[in-house]
């Protein structure tokens, strides 16, 4: 329309309005035409799309006018006209392929990134775009009829990359530009809808399911339209590599062009003219340059360029316009030139020749022996510029060789061409056009040439002839009309806006759309078709824009909930596209960062809505990929467990470390009871909602209600929204506009994710819908204990695990079940690599150096739980393909260094973890003790615990003896088993103040004592010497119940076994064999043990040696004298002769009461079983009754505070024998003597009284008499 001065005067007065109201007038009339033009496509658009006449009309002038209104200042035109666009893409896409990139590039993504338009206007552009994104099969359609077609631009990765970069402001939330607003909102929303749609369809399909272990095999075959779509991507992808290679240094591309299957090998003319002439995005300024150069193989190129153009048939003025198309002017007219000359030359010969003149080539010009002539020196007919509309139907206007003569003959019509003489006339002719072509159109010439001018210029030029003036005149009046342009007459990939505002442009459009493939829509059903190569391709366009950079700042620095939420579910989207295509790499980085984003924001103890949504979606995208996951990752889930245990968010059955109760039945008291550092806010008194949460929030104690991010969202409500709501279908869907006022369950679905279930309740979803922190922290532990992401540590969620995925949750347990300051050498052979941590230290020193509670508990709670889970997976029922052998190497491993780290003195400050640690070990040798393979392993494992320094096994034994207890209760252990765990409980009677160890370990002995199978395989296992030593050990120990027990068990098993009161097959007619080694346990007891031990194992000697009569009285007479007399000279003898070390009277008095006890004992023995020796072995038992005889005086004999006792029990056996008749009659081992003459001759030298004293008992009368008679006797030689 014409708004100047001159048309507003030329009104005949029929209008009075003002200009402003004329303006206005206008823009209602667009605004009503527009609004017309979307009533009929909504209403009528794939009628129309079946009217070829008025899809002309809409490719042409309909798309034009759209594109010429984009151009507006009217917000309202704008905004109607991009809903047109939008239309024009729903039914008339296969026809305006072309268009629709123009509409793409030049209007939408050209408006919404100018900075010089207005804020609504970029608002308005980016509501479209967003409507665009909301179209799954439209982005579909947009990758493989754009981004696949090398003659077109990259139209999807466009779109994405605009999205990507408009997401967040490029100065931060606070910018001086406004910060986050609006406009990024809406571009975050298509690019997540983008995402969001290519998900649903990756979930919606069984190669996602986790369940089934997809893998890349297993997606459908790629039919052959994805072939097709992925050649073309590779060759423009090949194309776009070697336009920016030829671009960059012609002279050095050849090899790259040959590598790329460009260029033949070797090159050849031919090959790199179809290179130059058809390879898009070539600089058009270094095509005409390369070309013009005079290297032989360029002049070569040239022709073969020039060669490749259609000009027969054209007129000299449009065969330059395609030619100027495909390349730039070089400004050097040498260059030109050439170009020039070579166009001509082409040109001419494409033309018929003229066949009726002397030099047009008659039949004679092939004979034999005429030389045949130049095709460009021969007369050719070139056609002219406008051909007359009284054109008769095949008037020899085709030019064809069999014609017979020129337009000329047909009388009273206008020639449709004239004859030139050669090539040389197109060459000057082509010049001057150029020359024609600048002076008319450039601004510089205020005078232009004129058409007699024109034709005056060119006299003479066709061989000395002149060319025919109305030729002339057509071509002047063609450059006239429409400019050569030298830069190209449309644009090859999209368009700039600035230059679609003439029809030059537009015919090129329409030219170019005539030369592209149609526009192929999707036939197939999306929700029925897997996702198949084009959407892998178009997910590695995705991340090729680096989305994740941009989502991670929406969520961290945006305090919007609302935003966090949709980056979050942005990091979901991708995960699972990239899980669908196997893209193990990408899932795992953002199941990382969805992590590593919970546990940043609610390290301050305070659950905040950003990391509840963090949470909701780390814990889901956790369980949906799990099988994906690799060590690092494992790891990170394990810190969000332990960090929900922090929180104190985690059920007691997790939480609760397994342990041994006593042997009275108790819990033992732990040093490992770790308590949350967080308490539960309803246990922090005047607990402040605002407070504590993580940077980048409003008010990150205090999660926001969703209606305050509704009214957030109705604060930056899109223009589009009030502006055209009349205009919209009444049935078009509320949620697909952005910014229009959810409810609570599309609020959820819009940001949250649409894979929550109908059915699930608004209070089981995160963020939790309130500001109290009590009632947040309760609805984050219910939405916990109901998600299933506790499920993957328990066994049935373990048991699913693949063995790959087993094994790497393995040694992500390993390296967490270490504590981080434990730097031996030891480790770092081991799985992974050492953590880094400060050196060694108390736990102190931590809290000295200014960590926080929550790091110094983690420090200590960490490697525990992490032992802890490591255990339970060890010991769970395995798995569908799992083998405890793929993981028991690492585990042990795992366990023996640990352990050997502690025997070797260090970790010592770490108790909490070294209880652990022996409770774990027993733990797994209780589960896994039947496994024979096993075996030796957990017998090393034992055995370690055994080598424990001194302070570290005493503050655990009770422990270990605990474990020992359920350890022996319930397994069958090997022999090397039971040696191990004799080992331990000989160390664990070291410790006779720690009363419940002895007794548990006691404990194991009744078990064993105390049931016939389990003492009759102690015997079969030839255990009993251990088993020996082992009460023996106990049995030391002073005045302890464990002592006292095991001191019964000494002194009653022999019996027991001999009497044939306990079922035990290897015992019967061998408690000889054992009673012997008894003897010997007791004897080192009494002679080594405590003062009271000692007295009561003389007691149990006495009931092993002399006891008759009762239950426990042995069958003395299945005794042999040689088993007595072994007895007697390595057991009781030795204890008679045996004296303590040490010096003071109290362990004199000690080692007296001792030897006094033995001598009595042995005299007992001997007097007690004389007659059965005698019996059994009447030569044998002089000979040891004189051995006992010569160790009685002898002992007696020497200064000790026993002397006496000694003496008084030498004297009473001297008196048993004397008063026996039998010791008179046996014959001593000297020759003639008596047995008894014997025994005075070895005791008389050291007590010459006693036998005197033994006869005046015997005979007090005859004993006087005869002592009076010695006595004077005696004194004769005394008183001489």
């Amino acid at each position: 329309r014409d708004t100047s001065p001159e048309s507003a005067s030329s009104d005949l007065g029929l209008a009075d309005a003002s200009a402003m109201d004329r303006e206005d007038l206008c823009t209602d009339t667009h605004c009503l035409g527009l609004s017309l033009l979307n009533v009929a496509l909504e209403s009528g658009g794939d009628e129309i799309a079946r009217s070829d006449e008025l899809i002309c009309v809409i490719q042409d002038d309909i798309c034009k006018s759209l594109l010429q209104n984009s151009r507006t200042d009217s917000l309202s035109v704008l905004s109607l006209n991009l809903r047109a666009i939008f239309n024009l893409f729903l039914h008339f896409k296969r026809h305006l392929k072309v268009q629709l990139e123009i509409f793409f590039t030049s209007v939408h993504l050209k408006i919404a990134a100018l900075d010089t338009a207005s804020y609504e206007q970029r608002e308005i552009a980016l509501e479209s775009l967003l409507e665009f994104c909301r179209e799954p099969e439209l982005m579909l359609e947009l990758y493989e009829n754009y981004d696949c077609d090398f003659r077109c631009t990259d139209l999807f990765q466009t779109l994405v990359k605009f999205l990507v970069t408009s997401s967040f402001p490029s100065d931060g939330v606070q910018g001086v530009r406004g910060g986050f607003n609006a406009l990024h909102r809406l571009a975050l929303s298509g690019l997540l809808s983008i995402l969001h749609s290519m998900a649903l369809r990756c979930e919606g399909h069984r190669h996602f399911r986790s369940e089934e272990a997809a893998k890349p095999e297993a997606l459908t075959p790629v039919s052959s339209v994805e072939t097709e779509l992925q050649r073309k991507r590779e060759q423009k992808r090949r194309l776009a590599l070697a336009a920016r290679t030829f671009n960059g240094e012609p002279s050095k591309s050849m090899s790259a062009l040959q590598s790329l299957g460009l260029v033949s090998s070797p090159p050849t003319p031919e090959s790199m003219a179809e290179f130059l002439r058809h390879t898009p995005a070539l600089d058009l300024r270094v095509v005409g340059e390369y070309l013009a150069k005079r290297h032989d193989f360029n002049g070569q190129v040239r022709k073969a360029f020039m060669d490749l153009f259609p000009f027969t048939g054209l007129g000299v003025v449009e065969a330059l316009r395609m030619l100027l198309s495909s390349f730039r002017l070089p400004g050097e007219a040498q260059l030109i030139e050439r170009l020039v000359e070579d166009f001509a030359g082409a040109y001419y010969v494409k033309q018929p020749p003229v066949l009726d003149g002397l030099g047009g080539g008659g039949a004679d010009s092939g004979a034999e022996g005429v030389k045949p002539q130049d095709p460009r020196k021969m007369q050719r007919w070139v056609p002219r510029e406008k051909q007359p509309d009284e054109t008769v139907d095949g008037a020899n206007s085709s030019g064809s060789p069999g014609s017979g003569g020129g337009p000329e003959d047909a009388a009273g019509e206008a020639p449709l061409r004239v004859k030139m003489a050669n090539s040389d006339t197109i060459f000057v002719l082509s010049y001057s056009i150029i020359m024609l072509n600048t002076d008319l159109h450039s601004a510089k010439v205020t005078k232009k040439m004129t058409d007699a001018e024109f034709i005056r210029n060119n006299r003479g030029i066709d061989d000395g002839k002149d060319v025919a003036p109305f030729f002339l005149r057509d071509v002047y009046e063609a450059i006239r009309d429409e400019e050569i342009r030298l830069h190209g007459d449309a644009p090859v990939e999209g368009g700039d806006i600035e230059n679609v505002v003439d029809d030059f442009f537009w015919e090129g459009i329409l030219r170019r759309s005539e030369s592209i493939d149609e526009f192929s829509t999707t036939e197939r059903l999306l929700s029925e078709t897997p996702p198949g190569a084009s959407e892998r391709d178009m997910l590695q366009v995705i991340m090729d824009c680096a989305p994740m950079p941009t989502l991670s700042l929406c969520y961290e620095s945006v305090p919007d909930v609302a935003v966090a939420a949709q980056a979050m579910v942005g990091f979901q989207d991708l995960a699972k596209l990239s899980a669908y295509f196997d893209q193990s790499e990408s899932v795992n980085g953002l199941v990382r960062v969805m992590c590593q984003y919970f546990i940043k924001f609610s390290s301050g103890g305070v659950l905040s809505a950003k990391s509840q949504i963090a949470l909701r979606a780390a814990q889901k995208c956790a369980m949906q990929h799990v099988l994906l996951l690799r060590e690092a990752e494992w790891r990170v889930v394990l810190e969000v467990l332990l960090q929900l245990w922090a929180l104190d968010l985690l059920p007691p059955h997790l939480t609760e470390l397994d342990d041994f109760a006593g042997a009275d039945g108790r819990p033992l008291k732990s040093l490992a009871e770790l308590r949350p550092p967080f308490p539960r806010p309803d246990e922090v008194p005047h607990a402040q909602p605002g407070g504590g949460g993580a940077p980048g929030e409003a008010a990150p104690g205090a999660p926001l209600l969703e209606a305050d991010v509704l009214r957030r969202q109705e604060s930056t409500d899109g223009f589009l929204e009030s502006l055209t709501r009349w205009f919209e279908d009444e049935t078009r869907d509320d949620d697909e506009m952005e910014n229009r006022a959810l409810g609570n369950e599309d609020f959820r679905l819009h940001y949250l994710g649409s894979d929550a279930e109908a059915g699930d309740k608004e209070e089981d979803e995160l963020p939790a819908a309130s500001a109290s922190p009590p009632v947040v922290h309760q609805a984050v532990k219910q939405y916990i204990a109901k998600s299933g992401f506790l499920d993957l540590f328990a066994a049935p969620g373990i048991a699913k695990l693949p063995a790959e995925s087993w094994q790497t949750l393995a040694k992500a347990l390993v390296m967490l079940s270490r504590p981080s300051r434990w730097t031996s050498a030891a480790f770092t052979s081991g799985a992974g690599s050492p953590a880094s941590a400060p050196a060694g230290g108390p736990l102190e020193s931590y809290v000295a150096a200014g960590s926080s509670v929550a790091a110094v508990w983690h420090e200590v709670a960490d490697p525990v739980f992490g032992l802890e889970l490591l255990t339970n997976m060890t010991c769970m029922p395995l798995g569908v393909g799992q083998s405890l052998s793929q993981i028991w190497p690492l585990v042990s491993t795992h366990f023996e260094r640990l352990i050997q780290y502690v025997v070797g003195g260090g970790g010592s400050s770490e108790q909490q973890f070294i209880e652990r640690l022996i409770v774990n070990t027993l733990r797994l040798c209780i589960r896994l003790i039947g496994n024979a393979e096993l075996v030796p392993t957990l017998l090393g494992l034992i055995q370690h615990l055994a080598k424990l320094p001194p302070n570290l096994f005493a503050t655990y034994s009770e422990r270990i003896a605990c474990g020992l207890l359920v350890l022996v209760k319930e397994t069958n252990l090997p022999h090397s088993g039971l040696c191990a765990i004799f080992a331990l409980l000989k160390r664990i009677s070291e410790f006779p103040a720690n009363a419940g160890a002895c007794n548990a370990g006691i404990e194991c002995l009744n078990h064993w004592l105390s049931d016939d199978v389990e003492l009759s395989r102690l015997l079969t296992l030839q255990q009993f010497p251990e088993l020996l030593t082992t009460l023996k050990a106990f049995a030391s120990q002073n005045s302890t119940p464990a002592s006292a027990t095991a001191l019964g068990h000494l002194s009653s098993l022999v019996p027991q076994l001999a009497r044939g009161a306990r079922n035990v097959p290897q015992a019967q007619g061998q408690w000889q064999s054992l009673w012997a080694p008894t003897l010997h346990v007791l004897a080192d007891i009494a002679k080594d043990g405590s003062q009271r031990s000692s007295a009561q194992a003389f007691v149990y000697l006495q009931r092993l040696l002399l006891e008759r009569g009762t239950e426990l009285s042995l069958p003395w007479e299945e005794v042999e004298f040689s088993v007595w007399k072994e007895s007697l000279e390595q057991v009781l003898f030795p204890l008679l002769q045996a004296q303590q070390d040490g010096q003071g009277a109290t362990v004199a008095e000690a080692d007296g009461a001792r030897r006094a006890s033995a001598a009595q004992l042995i005299c007992r023995v001997v007097l007690t079983h004389m007659p059965d020796w005698l019996r059994s072995s009447p030569d044998g038992f002089p000979v040891l009754f004189l051995r006992l005889l010569h160790i009685l005086v002898s002992e007696s004999a020497a200064p000790s505070p026993s002397h006496e006792p000694l003496v008084e029990s030498l004297k009473n056996l001297l008196l048993v024998i004397s008063a026996d008749p039998l010791f008179s009659e046996l014959a001593s081992p000297n020759q003639g003597e008596t047995l008894l003459e014997g025994a005075w001759a070895v005791v008389s030298p050291i007590f010459p009284a006693l036998r005197r004293e033994i006869a005046f008992i015997l005979d007090p009368s005859a004993a006087g008499e005869a002592g009076g008679a010695e006595a004077t006797k005696d004194s004769a030689p005394a008183e001489s």
